[in-house]
């Protein structure tokens, strides 16, 4: 070998498929009332070579936050919660499949699903961050634990203002600090949704939970040897402890009273997000000239369109907390009030794109819809075959088994949609929901992932129906 030489090795492998099952680990706080659903914790406890921040980090955050939970509603610190608290431990992305394949009547019983994989790393690699639910789950759960989120950093963060501190620590006003652990400041990102972890799995339409992910990245130890626990820090794994559990807590416990304060949150987070959605619509407005404004202006409109479709019904989902009577109606005026805000920005966006057209010297167009075709009104829906994910950039997750059932191996290089991003067949398989047309679904994919063509997002559906994963009503 060390002359060039080609060294040809032959292997023999005896190989055998039988019967498994993936046990997990269930541990719950209960709550008074057995009724409501659950808020789950969880934690995957497979991991790869030394799995120190890959998984053991986040099983060793959630044992603590099982303990600390428990002691303090032993102790009459904590009233017990209104909602059960269960933490869960087992392999990542199969276990809680299989247990939700085993016992599919309990899905309705999550409220909010947690996902902790990898959150212990110290800040000196990567940092803590939260990844939100996609645009086809729009939920209440993001700005909770966003809120949580932004009072520890405001907590653990100094500014000019605080003054000179020789002692930066000392100057924190809520310090969440382990003795054994960093004095850092708390640093952090909310993120669109992005897997892949347990939450992905989850979140897919025909289980249809809320859930989100809480992960610190980048990890430059994920999957070598030297992934192990002298890289994590105590302080982060106590933060992300107490991020999760605050989040929890909140969510165990809340009530219609809470209502007001939950949807003023929610309110201030959604302004936020519905400027930034105006910015971006605005740049696709100024990128394009010309044949391309009709193009362009439709995407910018449709960007909008959508945003205010997701921050409604994010906000309009915090009636799982009981709405009813006068907080019924709170929740309905300020749904009404926060989407009505569409028309305005609509129009914003007519008049720059009037003025861009005046500017650059072109006569003004109208918005015009990406072509359609017969196609753009049929109307997929799920079978029952597959309950679950079947994402085509995952081999244990439809990838192999399509293989199979189509008798094609190489498919994926026959799909369009599999070029662009990561997620995108994810969402148009979670965007079929039996009401929605291909266009429709079109619409909010172009909106999260940027334009796609409708021949593009039918030929997937058209292969999944191949597969019996959705079928058309050829009659719409």
């Amino acid at each position: 070998m060390k002359q060039g030489e080609a060294l040809l090795v032959s292997a023999e492998i005896e190989a055998e498929t039988r019967a498994g099952h993936y046990p997990q680990v269930h541990a719950v706080l209960k709550g008074s009332q057995a009724d409501l659903p659950e808020i789950w914790i969880q934690a995957h406890t497979n991991y790869r070579n030394g799995g120190g921040g890959n998984n053991l980090s986040s099983v060793g955050v959630t044992m603590v936050l099982a303990r600390s939970l428990a002691s303090l509603v032993g102790k009459g610190v904590l009233p017990q919660p209104l909602r059960s608290i269960r933490f869960i431990w087992g392999a990542e992305h199969m276990a809680v499949m299989s247990y939700f394949y085993t016992y599919p009547e309990r899905i309705d019983r999550v409220l909010a699903f947690f996902t902790l994989d990898i959150v212990g790393e110290s800040q000196r690699q990567s940092i803590l961050r939260l990844y939100r639910t996609p645009n086809s789950r729009p939920s209440f759960l993001n700005d909770i634990v966003q809120e949580a989120f932004e009072v520890v950093a405001e907590g653990n963060m100094i500014s000019v203002r605080d003054g000179r501190a020789g002692n930066i620590a000392s100057r924190y006003r809520l310090p969440v600090l382990d003795p054994d652990g960093s004095k850092d400041p708390f640093f952090h990102r909310v993120e669109p949704f992005w897997g892949p972890s347990d939450h992905e799995d989850v979140l897919e339409a025909s289980i249809g939970l809320h859930a989100v992910l809480l992960n610190s990245w980048p990890d430059p130890y994920m999957g070598t040897h030297a992934d192990t626990s002298e890289h994590a820090d105590a302080t982060q794994m106590k933060r992300a402890a107490v991020i999760t559990g605050a989040s929890a807590w909140l969510m165990a416990t809340a009530g219609p009273d809470d209502i007001p304060a939950l949807i003023q949150n929610a309110l201030e987070k959604a302004r936020v997000r519905l400027a930034r959605e105006e910015g971006r619509a605005m740049s696709v407005l100024r990128r394009a000239s010309g044949p391309e404004a009709s193009a362009s202006r439709w995407q910018a409109l449709n960007i909008i369109t959508e945003a205010y479709r997701i921050e409604g019904e994010a906000l309009a989902s915090l009636d799982v907390f009981g709405a009813g009577g006068p907080e019924e109606l709170r929740l309905d005026r300020a749904v009404a009030a926060l989407t009505s805000g569409k028309s305005g920005a609509h129009q914003r966006l007519l008049d720059e794109a009037t003025s861009i057209a005046d500017a650059q010297g072109w006569d003004e167009v109208n918005s015009v819809v990406p072509p359609a075709g017969r196609a753009a009104k049929l109307i997929p829906r799920r079978t029952p075959l597959v309950r679950g994910p079947v994402n085509i950039f995952r081999h244990q997750y439809g990838q192999e088994w399509l293989k199979f059932v189509l008798e094609d191996s190489e498919y994926i290089e026959k799909i369009s949609i599999a070029k662009r991003n990561l997620y995108a067949g994810y969402e148009v398989l979670n965007f079929v929901d039996g009401s929605l047309s291909i266009a429709e679904i079109r619409d909010r994919l172009a909106a999260e992932y940027g334009p796609v063509p409708i021949a593009e997002i039918h030929q997937y559906l058209v292969l999944l129906e191949r597969a019996g994963v959705i079928s058309f009503n050829r009659s719409d």
